[in-house]
């Protein structure tokens, strides 16, 4: 399943807890200002939701001149398009 953050709020993160809970394969995509939860620092707040990968837009983070942890896969419009195609199933919090 995919889930794409568009904010760095607690409750977006509650959310993603609660209704993740039971999701063998998770992905999280950062998009505008949740990418700031791509850095070392941010990406505990993640601990024990069972996240296998995190995505971040590559325009978000330049643009807010950025570097995001290494773990973090940086993807353009084309890979974010076609990450949206392969979903199973897709979340935005």
């Amino acid at each position: 399943m995919l889930y794409i953050l568009n904010k760095t709020s607690e409750e977006a993160l509650k959310q993603l807890k609660i209704i993740g809970a039971d999701d063998d394969a998770k992905d999280v995509l950062l998009v505008t200002d949740a990418v700031f939860l791509a850095t070392e620092a941010n990406l505990k707040r993640f601990e024990g939701m069972e996240v296998e990968n995190f995505y971040a837009a590559e325009d978000a983070v330049e643009a807010r001149v950025m570097t995001a942890a290494g773990n973090v896969k940086i993807v353009d419009y084309d890979d974010m398009a076609e990450m949206l195609e392969d979903a199973d199933k897709i979340i935005v919090l």
